[in-house]
Parts: structure tokens; sequence; C-alpha cells
């Protein structure tokens, strides 16, 4: 086997593990050395757990070789929710979007998850305006699917609630009544979209459940050991809650997804273009439709 393809294929698997799954190396070099113009690599794995109980996950991954060279490129994956007694939910992610696996599972579920993205600048390559990222320049933003929306390949739209939008994950936590405050790791599975453990502390007793962010409400969700609602601590968290002054039409927007940057559009932490706020307004159509790291 080549230097070539070994040195493509330890890159790729780098990469593929940096999101989320484990592939077997040598399976990749395999593949690779057919030079076919595109392979792909399902994965399959069962969720688990109390909350996911017979929830699947399908994770498609595509291998696209260059059409001057025989490198192979990781650049999306698609990933499908199955559950038990209900429609599948599929969409695909880009690498640029840096979703990992567990996340797409977390937004498939209808969460959010905050991530890290570069601001782009406008540079002219080859007679077309294309964005490139700023290497030092990064915003935070969190992710959600809007199931409501899709694009032309019919993945669902990605809404975005940049740093404008007003959610302020620390304030709005300390307004949480729990027993015992979150250390840093439970923070960041909330930030990943996962649906915590918790303990509340209610009036004179305690109650075991589970926590959830929701930017987009600019709160958290509480849930009792049963995931259902807890209507008095819910009601007091939602008490004169609003968000800041124009921050639903200026700060959140739907994009095909963040590879849309490299055709000409581009996103940054406000997402206030005009276009994006009328995709945001107009949200019409509905799309139906072997080891993974966490």
């Amino acid at each position: 086997m080549s230097t070539e393809i070994t040195n493509n294929a330890e890159s790729l698997h780098t990469n593929v593990k940096y999101t989320g799954f484990d592939i077997d190396i040598e399976h990749l070099k395999r593949e690779m050395a057919t030079l076919q113009p595109e392979f792909k690599i399902e994965i399959r794995k069962e969720i688990g757990g109390k909350l996911n109980a017979g929830k699947e996950m399908v994770y498609t991954l595509p291998f696209t070789k260059s059409q001057t060279e025989n490198n192979y490129f990781f650049n999306s994956f698609q990933a499908t929710l199955k559950r038990p007694g209900m429609e599948d939910l599929s969409t695909e992610f880009y690498a640029d979007q840096r979703i990992t696996a567990r996340e797409a599972f977390n937004l498939l579920e209808g969460r959010s998850v905050e991530k890290k993205y570069n601001r782009h600048e406008p540079i002219e390559q080859d007679g077309k305006t294309v964005y490139k990222p700023i290497k030092d320049d990064t915003y935070m933003a969190w992710r959600k699917i809007d199931f409501t929306d899709t694009d032309a390949r019919g993945n669902f739209k990605l809404q975005s609630f940049g740093e404008g939008y007003g959610f302020k994950f620390e304030e709005k936590l300390a307004n949480v009544p729990l027993k015992l405050p979150l250390d840093d790791d439970a923070k960041k599975d909330l930030k990943k979209g996962e649906v915590i453990t918790v303990t509340f502390a209610k009036e004179d007793n305690t109650i075991k459940g589970y926590l959830q962010a929701n930017p987009k409400n600019w709160n958290f969700n509480t849930y009792d050991a049963d995931m259902k609602s807890i209507p008095d601590i819910n009601k007091r968290l939602n008490q004169g809650l609003e968000g800041p002054a124009e921050s639903k039409a200026q700060n959140v927007t739907n994009d095909l997804s963040d590879q849309s940057q490299k055709q000409g559009k581009k996103e940054d932490n406000k997402n206030n273009l005009s276009a994006e706020k009328d995709a945001v307004e107009k949200k019409t159509g509905k799309k139906k439709s072997a080891g993974i790291r966490h």
C-alpha cells in the first residue's frame, strides 16, 4: 500500500475520531486502495439509558475522492435517529458545523448544542467570492434543528442563537433551584445538549429529576424523575422572562449549513443578515425521512 494512501488514511482517521466515530483504519485503507470515486461506512449505535430505551442512531460517513489526486475527503455525515413506533428523523451535518456524533443525536432529539466558530472574511478565488475563516477571531453560538424548515437537499436547517441573542448561561442557571451547584463537567454536558440528572431544592424537600438547556427561550427546562415538566419551578423560571430587545429578529438565523459559506454566504456572531431573518419568519416544509465515541 502506498505511503500516500497510508498518510491520507491516518489523517482521515484522526478527523473521524475527532467527530466522535471509531472506525477500523485498516478497513479505511482497503476502501481507499480501490480508488473508487466514493465509498461509505455505516455505523449503528444503540443509545441506551433510562431516557433512551429502544433508540438507535445510524450514521453514514461518505468518503469522496479528489478529482485530481488519489486523496479522499471526509466533509459530512448523515445521522438518522430511529425510535420505536415513531418516524425516523434524518439529516446531514457538515464538517465545518463541528457537530459530533453524540451532539447529532441530541440535536435530532430537539435539544440545543453550543459550539465555537470562526468568523469569516470574503476573499476572491477563481473569480468567485468565498468566505475564509479568520484564525483567531471566534464566537460562541447555540445550534438547534428547525424541524419545520429544510434545504434544497432535504436536510433540516440549523438555527443559530449567537452571543447577541441574550441567553446568559451562568446567570440563568443560578436561578434554577438546585440542591447543589453543578460542577464543570455537568455544565459542559448541558452545553453539548445532554439532559442531566439533578436534585432540585423545593421548599422543605427535594426532587430528583432532570435539567436541560433551552437557549431559544433564554432558560432551562426542568423535569421530574418521569420526565414530566415541573410546573411551579418552570413558572418561577419563566416569570418576567423576555429576551433582549430585537434579539429574536436580529440574532437568529436558519442556515442551509455552514458549508454554504463556501458558496457565498457568511455567518457571523450576530447572524442578522436580512435574508436569514426572512428564513426564520417564513419557515415551511418538513422532512421525513461500528462504534461511536461520547
